[in-house]
């Protein structure tokens, strides 16, 4: 078995005192990368069941993919926070009540907080990759509206006095995507005791383990991390363009990284990924990827054999935001209310199961990161009317049912997976990724620069490419 360093012992011992003692509810557990945060969430699972602890475990995670990952490493059944907290309570129209073929409108999902599951002990809830948590209040574009808006806040709405909490994450990572001045909320004790009022103990991990430690691109990655806590953003560029090791190369341009991808990556693209800075970067470089692919002609639908992230998780197949998936098939799957459907047949790179699925096509070639609220609206009040006409009454169980099972509804939202963004990534890991540095870094704070960096650096296990920023001469 696994054997806990000093350092790791000393966190754990801290973390059992805390599960021990009734009085306190928060535990924040920070660890950099490949500091063995998860292997120690594993020791306390076992503790717990060895030793009897009157206590009932649940794991949870910030996103359907990093849920997944948690229950691979700890061999526990695992949910998002979304997933676990939140029912669909009720549906709010503005529609017409005769609605025509073409009428519009309005149909918001309301997603209410669940009561916990009635237990005679505490719940001790394990959420990984905590630093992706926000308290801020989204303003809830689009068709679905969670609690209060804010899952932090609505989080801590739902634990009962006597449960417990343990927030696992790195706290060099990117913080949540609404988030203000790189703060992550939930790895930070102070701001836990004070904005929620409970008693909050803390253990950060910092000692990278001796497996993790020769590995040269942990180096860099841990190099990065003390940069940002000692605030020296200078020289990031150089930093990067001179770090020597046998398993970081520096691509000079993206023509010689795209060779380099896919002589890694074709046969098996679980293997590798190319990580970008923004939506639309990702957007272009997947364009160029697909051109290389099919010998420079550009194809305005998915082939056989092409890559596929998955963008939103999906209620229809097991697939999470973040996922890739191979296309093993794909036919016209007609369309509705203008919006263009294939019917497709996936691969999942992560465990190899094949799902069958409508795939919304337009979406896949559009620079969006998200579906757009109209595309929304309209696939959801197509849905209406077809429960409508077969007399089903608008937010009864059975429609709330359907809404879960109609293939319509639940077409796969993905984008084209050869690049994705960091944000994207993170909570992943791959065995040599390609990093396409660009002039867009430069806008980004100091500090947001260093923690992207570091984000992508850390998703690489045994190689890394760094194309630099194209200087123009």
């Amino acid at each position: 078995p696994m054997h806990l360093t000093p350092h790791q012992a000393q966190a754990f011992e801290r973390l059992q005192q805390f599960v021990q003692d009734k009085g306190r509810q928060v535990f924040v557990l920070k660890g950099y990368a490949g500091t063995g945060k998860t292997t120690l969430a594993k020791f306390l699972l076992d503790w717990i069941e060895e030793a009897s602890i009157p206590c009932a475990p649940v794991l949870l995670a910030s996103t359907g993919r990093a849920a997944r990952i948690l229950g691979e490493k700890t061999g526990w059944a695992t949910n998002t926070i979304h997933g676990h907290i939140y029912a669909l309570e009720r549906i709010d129209a503005k529609l017409p009540d005769k609605p025509k073929a073409d009428a519009s409108g309005q149909l918001v999902m309301n997603f209410g907080l669940k009561e916990p599951f009635p237990i005679d002990r505490p719940y001790l809830f394990l959420i990984d990759e905590a630093s992706m948590l926000s308290h801020i209040t989204s303003s809830g574009a689009g068709i679905a509206r969670f609690g209060s808006g804010s899952v932090l806040n609505d989080f801590f709405s739902y634990l009962r006095p006597e449960d417990k909490v343990v927030f696992i994450g790195d706290p060099a990572q990117l913080p949540p995507v609404l988030a203000q001045d790189s703060f992550s909320p939930a790895l930070d004790e102070h701001f836990l005791a004070t904005q929620y009022g409970r008693s909050t103990s803390a253990a950060t991990l910092t000692e990278v383990l001796r497996q993790a430690e020769e590995n040269p691109i942990l180096t860099l990655a841990s190099t990065l991390r003390r940069r940002l806590e000692a605030r020296e953003f200078e020289g990031w560029e150089e930093l990067l363009k001179n770090f020597r090791a046998p398993n970081i190369f520096t691509p000079y341009t993206q023509d010689i990284m795209f060779d380099r991808y896919l002589a890694k990556a074709k046969d098996q693209w679980d293997e590798g990924i190319i990580l970008t800075h923004s939506n639309k970067q990702a957007f272009y470089l997947n364009i160029n990827i697909r051109k290389k692919l099919s010998g420079g002609k550009y194809f305005p639908h998915p082939l056989k054999g092409e890559i596929l992230l998955v963008s939103q998780n999906s209620y229809y197949v097991p697939l999470a935001n973040g996922d890739r998936v191979m296309l093993l098939h794909s036919e016209k799957g007609g369309i509705r209310k203008g919006i263009k459907f294939s019917k497709v047949r996936l691969r999942a790179l992560h465990n190899g199961e094949e799902y069958e699925t409508l795939l919304l096509q337009d979406f896949l070639f559009q620079p969006e990161a998200n579906l757009p609220p109209d595309i929304q609206q309209r696939l959801i009040i197509d849905f209406d009317q077809r429960m409508r006409e077969k007399g089903v009454k608008r937010g009864s169980e059975p429609y709330l049912n359907a809404m879960k099972s109609d293939p319509w509804l639940n077409a796969l939202r993905a984008k084209f997976g050869y690049a994705v963004t960091c944000h994207k990534a993170q909570g992943g890991e791959w065995s040599h990724c390609f990093l396409n540095l660009s002039e867009t870094l430069n806008l980004l704070t100091p500090e947001a620069r260093f923690r992207w960096l570091y984000t992508a650096v850390s998703r690489a296990r045994e190689a890394l490419d760094i194309k630099p920023i194209f200087k123009k001469r």
